[in-house]
C-alpha cells in the first residue's frame, strides 16, 4: 500500500480465494501465484513507500515496507553466487575523475547504473562494460570538473535477482580547492591553473613568481637533505633503508601509514596463527577424513635453476631450511596439477605456527591464494579481505609490513590469474598500497631487501609469464622410489595409531583373520615391513596405477586405498577397486573435483562440473554420436566451447595447455587439449551413458562400421561404459562385442561389469563366479584369440572370464594365446572345454631345455584340452624328454612358421622327436575302415 493511499483501502487483496482489486489500482496491480505483489506500467507517480500485508488462515498478519523506484530491470538475473547484489565505487583523486562501479561474481550484463547530482554543471560521459565472458560487471564514468571547490555526488546502483532489493554505494567527487598552493595541487590541477593563467595576465605573473619561489625553496631543501644524508652513521643508513623505501614512479608514492602497535601486531599474528592452523590439515583421499599434514608430508624432488642458469636437485623440505630459503628471495615454483604446490604452502604454514612469537615477529608469513583475484588490485587490499571485521588494521598498514619489514609473501596459483593480463585495468590502487601486478612485474630486490616473494604456478609459457625476472625457478618433479617408500611407511604409522587393534598379519598367500591376533599386541616390525613391501609391489604391478604414477596427488590416494584394504579398514575407501579401469579413473576425477571445490570461491560450483564434462565429451564426438575412424585429443580452442569453460576445465585439471610447434612462416598460439586420454574417454563414456537407448544404438552402429582391435581408444570407451552404465545398456554392448568376436574387449568389459579385486595370485574357484546367460545363448563353435596378457589388468579380466566360461559350460573349437602371456600365469589357468589350444611364439621355450615344453604339456593334460596342443612359430627343443608324457592322450604339434595345420610336425611320444605326419592314401584308409 502506497503512502498516498489509506491503509484501510487496500489496492489488491484475496477474499474467498479470489483476487479483489480496487478501482484505483485496476489494471496496474496484481498478486502472483506465489503471493508476490506485481505492479505494472510503473510511472513516476506510482513510486513511493508501499506497505505489504500478508494474512494466514488464523487472521494473523505480517507487514513489511518496500520503496518502489524507477529502475531498468536487468536482462538476465544474477546467479546465486556471493557478492551478486553488492557493488562498490572507486575513483582517482584528480579533477578529471574516472569513476568505476564494480559488481563481482554477477552474471554478465547485470544492470549497473551511475547516478549523479548537479550533473548539468559538468561534462559527464558514461560507458558500460559489455564483456559477456566475465562474471564481473563494471560501469565506467568520466567526470570532468572545470570549477575549483566543486562537489558532485555519485551513486552506484545494482539491480539483482530481487527487483525491490536495489544495492547501492555512493561517493563524493571534489575538485581542487580554490587555494593557490602548489603543495596541495595535483599535476592535473596545475595544468588547469596554467590554462586560466594564460587567460589572465595578472594571474600569470603571480603564478610565475610563485613557481620560481617554490623551485628555489625545493633546491635548498634538496641540498640540505643531501648534506644530512652524508652525515649519518652506517646504522642510521640501514634504518633509513628499512623504514623509508620508495616505490617506482609507475604508481603514486606510498603515503605514510602508522606502524602497528605491539598489541595490534600480536592480534595480527594470532589471526594468522589460527588461519594457518586450519590450513595444516590435508585430505589424502578426497572422501576421507582430514589428517594433520605433519603426519604424512613427504618431501618431493625439485630442480632448482638459479639466476646464473645453474641447476641443482634438492628436496622440497630442504628449500624451507633458513640457510637455503634466504637465497630464494624471488622464486617461482612450477609443477603440473597434483604435484604438491598448495601442499607445500600448507606445510610451510604449519611450520610457521610452531615457531615462538618472537620468531614469528621476525619474519611474518602471508599466504594469499590467487583464485578469483584481480591482478590490478592492491596487495594490501587483498590481504585485508582475509582479516576479520573486528581487526582495526588498514590495508596500508599491511602493505607497510610487506615492504618495510622482514616478510615472507607466498602467492599460490599464478596460473589462475595469468589470463587477466589481457584485460584493461580499471582498478584504482589506493595510496599507501601497491598493485599485485606491479609486485610481480618489477624485481624490487634492491628497494625491498627484506621481502621474500614466492609464487606457485602450473607450467606456463615463459614469454607470457607475468612474474618478471629475475627469479629462481623451482620445478617440482614428484616422488622417487625412496620417497614413495617413506610415504607408505608414514601411512602405515598413521593407520596404526588410528586403529591399533584392527590389523591383519600378511602372509605369502594373503591375509589371516584379525581374530588370530591378540588385540593388545601391536603389529610387529617384521609384519610392518611385509605390509610396506606388499603395498609397494601392488603399486608397481598395477599397470593402471602406473599410468598416473608421476602425479603425487594420485599416487598418495592409491597408497591409502591399498593400505586400507591390507589392514581391513572399513569405510568408503574400502569400496574402491583400483584394479578396475572405470573405478580408478572415476576416483581420479573425484580427486580433481574435490581439489577444485575446496579453493576459495569455488565452493558452490559442484553442480556445474558434470555438465562441463558433458560439453567436452560432446565436442570430442564432433557434437554427434560419431567417433569416425578414431577418437582424437584435438585442439579444444577450435570447438564451440566458450573461453570461460575451457579456463574452468583447465583449472579443474581436465585439460592442459600445450606449446604449439613453430615452423618457418607459420605462427600458432598455444592450445588446450585433454590432460589425459583416459579422462577424455571416461567423459565420453559418461556422456553416452546419459543418453537414451536410441542414442546408444547409433553409437554402436558407428562402432560396428569401424570395428578393429587396433582402435584402442574406442575400445577403452566401451570398457568405461560397461563399468558405469546400467544393466540394460551394458548387455547391448556385451552382445555386440560377442557377436563380432572382439574377445579382448569383451573380456575387459565383462570384468568392468563385476567388482572383482586382483585375483592373479589367488586360488580362484570357478564355483564362486556366476554363469553368463549371454555367453550361453550366443556361444557355439567359437575360436578365441587372446593377446595383451602381459598387462595385469587384462590378466585379471581373462582369469575371471575363464571362470565364467567354466560355469557356463562353454565349449570352444580353439583358444589361442600370444607370446606376452607369462609362463607362471599360464600354468595357473583352468581352461573351459577346448578342442585345440595354441601358443603363439612363446619366448620362454628354450631350444636346449625341454622341461618348459613338458610342463606346458602336463598342464594341458590336466585341464580341458581335448584334442591338440599346438606350438606356433618360435623355437622348440629338437628332442623332448618324453618320460613324463608317454601317457599323453592329446596330439602335440609344432609349426615353425605359423602356417596351416597340415604343415604341423607331430611329437613322437616314444622317441621324443618331431616328425612329419604320415601321408595316408585316402582310399586305402577308407578300405581299412570298411574292413
Amino acid at each position: 500500500m502506497r503512502e498516498k493511499t489509506s491503509f484501510d483501502s487496500p489496492l489488491v487483496k484475496i477474499e474467498n480465494k479470489q483476487k479483489v482489486i480496487s478501482e484505483s489500482g485496476e489494471g496496474n496491480y496484481d498478486i502472483s501465484e506465489t503471493g508476490a505483489l506485481l505492479i505494472k506500467d510503473v510511472v513516476k507517480e506510482r513510486c513511493g513507500l508501499y506497505k505489504l500485508l500478508s494474512f494466514d488462515k488464523d487472521g494473523i498478519y505480517e507487514e513489511a515496507f518496500v520503496r518502489l523506484e524507477l529502475s531498468n530491470k536487468p536482462r538476465q538475473e544474477c546467479l546465486l553466487v556471493s557478492l551478486c547484489d553488492s557493488c562498490y565505487c572507486s575513483s582517482d583523486a584528480k579533477t578529471n575523475h574516472n569513476v568505476s562501479c564494480s559488481v563481482l561474481g554477477a552474471r554478465p550484463q547485470v544492470n549497473v547504473s551511475l547516478v549523479t547530482e548537479n550533473k548539468d554543471l559538468f561534462n559527464v560521459t558514461v560507458r558500460h562494460s559489455t564483456d559477456t565472458d566475465t562474471f564481473d560487471t563494471i560501469a565506467h564514468m568520466e567526470v570532468s570538473m572545470n570549477t575549483c571547490g566543486s562537489k558532485v555526488s555519485v551513486r552506484c546502483t545494482v539491480v539483482g535477482s530481487n527487483i525491490f532489493g536495489i544495492k547501492d554505494s555512493s561517493m563524493d567527487l571534489n575538485s581542487a580547492p580554490c587555494i593557490e598552493t602548489t603543495d596541495t595541487l595535483t599535476d592535473a590541477t596545475a595544468k588547469d591553473e596554467e590554462i586560466y593563467a594564460f587567460l589572465d595576465d595578472f594571474r600569470l605573473v603571480v603564478v610565475v613568481a610563485f613557481v620560481v619561489t617554490a623551485v628555489v625553496i625545493c633546491m635548498v631543501v634538496i641540498v640540505c637533505i643531501t648534506v644530512c644524508k652524508k652525515g649519518r652513521t652506517d646504522n642510521s643508513k640501514e634504518e633509513y633503508q628499512e623504514d623509508n623505501i620508495e616505490l617506482n614512479a609507475t604508481e603514486p608514492l606510498l603515503e605514510h601509514s602508522s606502524h602497528l602497535s605491539e598489541g595490534e601486531m600480536e592480534t595480527l599474528i594470532k589471526h594468522l596463527q589460527d588461519r594457518y592452523q586450519s590450513m595444516s590439515y590435508i585430505k589424502p583421499v578426497p572422501w576421507g577424513e582430514k589428517v594433520l599434514i605433519d603426519e604424512l608430508y613427504t618431501e618431493t624432488i625439485c630442480n632448482v635453476t638459479y639466476q646464473n642458469s645453474t641447476t641443482e636437485t634438492k628436496t622440497s623440505k630442504s628449500l624451507l631450511d633458513p640457510k637455503v630459503s634466504q637465497e630464494l628471495k624471488r622464486a617461482l615454483f612450477i609443477a603440473d596439477i597434483g604435484h604438491g604446490k598448495t601442499i607445500l604452502c600448507q606445510y610451510l604454514a604449519c611450520q610457521w605456527t610452531k615457531k615462538e612469537l618472537k620468531e614469528q615477529k621476525k619474519e611474518i608469513l602471508f599466504i594469499l591464494p590467487l583464485t578469483i583475484i584481480d591482478i590490478n588490485a592492491g596487495i594490501g587490499e587483498q590481504l585485508h579481505k582475509t582479516l576479520t571485521g573486528d581487526m582495526n588494521i588498514s590495508r596500508e598498514q599491511l602493505c607497510d609490513i610487506i615492504l618495510k619489514r622482514k616478510c615472507h609473501l607466498l602467492l599460490d596459483g599464478l596460473d589462475e590469474i595469468s589470463q587477466q593480463e589481457k584485460t584493461i585495468s580499471t582498478h584504482v590502487v589506493s595510496p599507501g598500497d601497491i598493485s599485485l601486478k606491479r609486485l610481480l612485474n618489477e624485481s624490487m630486490l634492491n628497494q625491498y631487501p627484506h621481502l621474500r616473494l614466492w609464487v606457485t604456478s602450473r607450467n606456463i609459457d615463459q614469454s607470457k609469464c607475468i612474474y618478471g625476472k629475475p627469479y629462481v625457478e623451482v620445478e617440482i618433479l614428484g616422488f622417487n622410489a625412496d620417497e614413495i617408500k617413506t610415504y607408505v611407511r608414514k601411512t602405515l604409522d598413521y593407520y596404526k595409531k588410528l586403529q591399533p587393534c584392527e590389523k591383519r598379519i600378511i602372509h605369502k598367500v594373503g591375509l589371516n583373520d584379525s581374530s588370530a591376533v591378540p588385540k593388545e599386541k601391536e603389529t610387529s616390525e617384521e609384519n610392518d615391513e611385509e605390509i610396506i613391501k606388499k603395498t609397494i609391489s601392488t603399486l608397481d604391478q598395477n599397470d593402471l596405477v602406473q599410468i598416473f604414477r608421476d602425479t603425487p596427488m594420485f599416487i598418495v590416494m592409491f597408497i591409502h586405498i591399498i593400505m586400507s584394504k591390507l589392514l581391513t579398514i572399513n569405510g568408503a575407501i574400502k569400496e574402491l577397486n583400483i584394479n578396475k579401469m572405470s573405478s580408478l579413473v572415476s576416483s581420479i576425477l573425484t580427486c580433481l573435483d574435490r581439489r577444485f571445490l575446496e579453493k576459495q570461491g569455488n565452493e558452490k560450483l559442484s553442480r556445474e562440473l558434470r555438465p562441463l564434462r558433458m560439453k567436452f565429451a560432446k565436442a570430442s564426438l564432433n557434437y554427434e554420436l560419431d567417433f569416425g575412424e578414431s577418437i582424437q585429443n584435438f585442439d579444444l580452442d577450435e570447438t564451440r566451447l566458450q573461453a570461460h569453460e575451457i579456463e574452468m576445465a583447465q583449472s579443474l585439471g581436465y585439460t592442459k595447455s600445450m606449446k604449439a610447434s613453430q615452423r618457418v612462416g607459420v605462427s600458432k598460439s598455444d592450445y588446450n587439449v585433454f590432460s589425459d586420454e583416459y579422462i577424455q574417454e571416461f567423459c565420453i563414456a559418461e556422456y553416452i551413458v546419459s543418453k537414451d537407448l536410441d542414442a546408444l544404438d547409433k553409437f554402436l552402429r558407428t562402432f560396428k562400421a569401424n570395428k578393429t582391435e587396433e582402435n584402442k581408444r574406442v575400445f577403452r570407451i566401451l570398457r568405461f561404459f560397461c563399468g558405469i552404465s546400467t544393466t540394460t545398456k551394458r548387455e547391448k554392448v556385451l552382445k555386440l562385442l560377442l557377436i563380432n568376436e572382439c574377445w579382448n574387449t569383451l573380456i575387459d568389459c565383462m570384468y568392468e561389469s563385476e567388482n572383482v579385486e586382483d585375483i592373479i595370485d589367488m586360488e580362484f574357484k570357478a564355483e564362486s563366479v556366476k554363469p553368463s546367460t549371454l555367453l550361453q545363448k550366443y556361444s557355439s563353435h567359437l575360436n578365441m584369440e587372446v593377446v595383451r596378457l602381459d598387462e595385469r589388468y587384462h590378466m585379471n579380466a581373462f582369469k575371471l572370464f575363464l571362470g565364467k566360461c567354466l560355469c557356463s559350460n562353454l565349449h570352444f573349437d580353439s583358444i589361442s594365446i600370444g607370446s606376452e602371456c607369462p609362463l607362471k600365469f599360464l600354468l595357473s589357468l583352468k581352461l573351459p572345454m577346448v578342442d585345440t589350444f595354441e601358443l603363439h611364439n612363446i619366448s620362454y621355450v628354450k631350444k636346449e631345455c625341454s622341461q618348459t615344453v613338458v610342463n606346458i604339456i602336463l598342464w594341458a593334460m590336466s585341464t580341458n584340452v581335448n584334442n591338440r596342443i599346438r606350438f606356433s612359430k618360435g623355437n622348440v627343443p629338437a628332442k623332448i624328454d618324453s618320460e613324463w608324457i608317454r601317457k599323453c592322450n592329446i596330439t602335440i604339434a609344432y609349426n615353425s612358421d605359423g602356417s596351416d595345420s597340415k604343415n604341423d610336425q607331430i611329437l613322437d611320444l616314444v622317441s621324443g622327436t618331431w616328425k612329419k605326419p604320415a601321408i595316408t592314401n585316402p582310399i586305402g584308409k577308407l578300405l581299412a575302415a570298411v574292413r
